[in-house]
């Protein structure tokens, strides 16, 4: 994706460096906290947590905010690769689909919650 995709805030990959954008051109540098001024058009990825299992029988719980977190991760990635498309895609096409996909987000969350309880 684009740097200027990224929202301010958000943790980003370039060339295997996490960086958080923190200006609309400027990001801190994860670790050093170093400053580096991007182009617009600069290639990044966006940091997104992964769960790994080793072993299915490991697992009892998963806590419900680490996945509702990684929901909103993917609400966002979906969202940012919505706006990617531009002009060619109308803004009430894409407030549809984002709308789907959060209501699609809550209706698992909430099965959930009651399948846990």
């Amino acid at each position: 994706m684009k740097f200027h995709l990224v929202k301010i805030g958000q943790e980003f990959l370039y060339k295997d460096e996490s960086y958080i954008k923190t200006s609309p051109l400027v990001a801190s540098h994860k670790s050093e906290g170093g400053q580096k001024l991007f182009r617009r058009a600069d290639e990044v990825s966006l940091c997104t947590a992964a769960v790994v299992i080793k072993d299915e029988s490991d697992v009892s719980t998963i806590d419900i905010s680490i996945l509702n977190d990684l929901l909103d991760g993917f609400v966002n990635e979906c969202e940012l690769g919505l706006q990617s498309l531009g002009e060619d895609f109308s803004q009430i096409h894409r407030k549809k689909i984002l709308n789907t996909i959060t209501q699609s987000k809550q209706r698992l969350l909430t099965k959930i919650n009651s399948k846990s309880q």
